[in-house]
């Protein structure tokens, strides 16, 4: 049963943003990309719950496949999820590391077949209590043989779950949640493409420019204060975000549905464009 326990992601691209893009810090060494998700639920988060973040690295561009959550037996076979996935991480208040464990699926064919890695890169809790934060680096989500560079694509879900039963014949009440619509089987897994620089790039190169030579914006920029150009760059915005969905989907839903990242975003794009009036 969905019981609509997850709220609000917030938010892996913008996550990518952050701690994708190779950087040197003061020793030299290149920091590798790093996948950062923080996800907020409606209430609390329960230590006695399972809260699941599934990762599925097959090079699926398409998004053909992706972990998503079991609603009746068998349950997937490990009481959790089904699809395809090769790595999870799992908060529980019984485990190990804080409650914060990191796996690997052994066989993409038996999904209750996995070991544990030690603790994800970083995980912790807010301060509320309401959100999860976990950072994975690249590096511990390759195929084998697979360079953390070559990394282009993920599907990823979030899970949460009151319990995760291992009988395929267990009929109990079960609650859940997970991304996507309730009211659609199976629930909609994200399709994340990890190539941060291109996203990177759009944000403070391609959208700015495409945002600086519309017309309204450029009259307030020269004729009008900072706060009327600033109302006509809004506008200018989302006409250009309008004319990227076809070209970035999940770009363009994260600046309609995360209010945290839209008034980043449009803080960042309004800075970049102004000083040029």
């Amino acid at each position: 049963m969905r019981n609509g326990a997850l709220r609000q992601l917030s938010w892996l691209l913008f996550g990518l943003l952050l701690a994708g893009c190779a950087r040197f810090p003061e020793d030299g060494q290149a920091v590798s990309k790093r996948l950062v998700v923080q996800f907020r639920v409606a209430g609390q988060i329960r230590p006695d719950y399972h809260y699941f973040l599934l990762i599925d690295n097959d090079d699926d561009a398409l998004g053909v496949d992706g972990p998503v959550p079991p609603i009746a037996p068998p349950w997937g076979g490990n009481g959790f999820a089904t699809g395809s996935f090769q790595y999870f991480v799992e908060y529980n208040g019984a485990l190990p590391f804080n409650g914060f464990v990191f796996y690997k699926v052994l066989d993409p064919d038996r999904l209750q077949v996995f070991q544990p890695l030690g603790a994800p890169l970083e995980a912790s809790i807010s301060p509320d209590g309401k959100s999860l934060r976990i950072v994975v680096d690249f590096g511990s989500i390759v195929r084998d043989g697979q360079d953390p560079a070559d990394i282009r694509v993920l599907q990823v879900n979030i899970i949460a779950t009151d319990r995760t039963p291992k009988d395929p014949t267990d009929t109990s009440l079960k609650m859940w949640d997970a991304l996507g619509d309730s009211r659609q089987f199976p629930n909609s897994y994200l399709t994340i493409r990890t190539d941060a620089d291109r996203v990177h790039k759009l944000i403070t190169e391609d959208i700015p420019s495409r945002v600086a030579v519309d017309t309204a914006y450029q009259n307030a920029r020269k004729h009008s204060d900072r706060q009327n150009a600033r109302i006509e760059h809004d506008k200018a915005l989302a006409r250009v975000m309008n004319a990227l969905l076809k070209d970035d989907t999940e770009l363009f839903k994260q600046f309609m549905d995360n209010a945290t990242f839209r008034r980043w975003m449009t803080d960042t794009v309004f800075e970049l464009t102004y000083q040029e009036g």
